[in-house]
């Protein structure tokens, strides 16, 4: 099943999705899901490797005027079906 997972923060922010959401995207790839995680947080540490999860991390610029992250996000969906 392909499986989308929108939120607001992810590592390296800190919080209860930041958290959670990897666990959980994590365990549903272990189980043969293909996930696809899109996030409106940004890294502030250049050091931070999204490749290191076993699924891939889409990170939507937060500066990015509404028209053009929606336009960003309905390309994504067509792509992922």
């Amino acid at each position: 099943m392909k499986i989308l997972i929108v939120t607001g923060i992810f590592p390296p922010d800190i919080g209860g999705p930041a958290t959670y959401v990897p666990l959980i995207a994590g365990a549903l790839a272990e189980r043969g899901h293909k996930i696809t995680v899109l996030t409106t947080s940004e890294p502030q540490d250049l050091a931070h490797d999204d490749s290191r999860y076993p699924f891939p991390v889409v990170r939507l610029n937060r500066r990015l005027p509404l028209w053009g992250r929606t336009r960003r996000l309905i390309r994504l969906i067509l792509r992922h079906g």
